[in-house]
């Protein structure tokens, strides 16, 4: 399985997104504009499951991940305005994070790779 993480409207991973699916990948897209639908638990050591509307995704089964994230409590709308789904937002990205911090999957764009993006001009 393949996680993408970000946002539906990001070009680079959409493109992403519908080549995997072209070549029949098996691709779970967790979106960050839907936190509000998003539920994650994490069970020992990379156990555990997203489970996004009715979709689900196994941690065991990821294999990869392509980020393409920001915070998720500025891009889920409401959550600036609505404070118990604000921290919900923030409290997904601390477990996405630290899912990827203890998977032994492939990670294209880590979240520490990613972290030198905000000091661009």
């Amino acid at each position: 399985m393949i996680l993408l993480w970000g946002v539906a409207e990001d070009s680079p991973l959409k493109a992403t997104w519908a080549a995997l699916e072209r070549r029949g990948a098996a691709v779970f897209f967790l979106d960050q504009r839907r936190a509000a639908e998003t539920r994650i638990e994490l069970r020992g050591e990379g156990e555990g499951e997203i489970r996004l509307g009715a979709e689900r995704c196994g941690l065991a089964q990821v294999t990869s991940a392509y980020l393409r994230c920001g915070e998720t409590r500025k891009l889920t709308p409401g959550a600036k305005e609505d404070a118990a789904l604000g921290h919900h937002a923030c409290m997904l990205d601390e477990t996405v994070a630290a899912f990827l911090d203890a998977t032994s999957a492939r990670l294209v764009n880590s979240l520490e790779a990613m972290a030198c993006n905000g000091s661009k001009p």
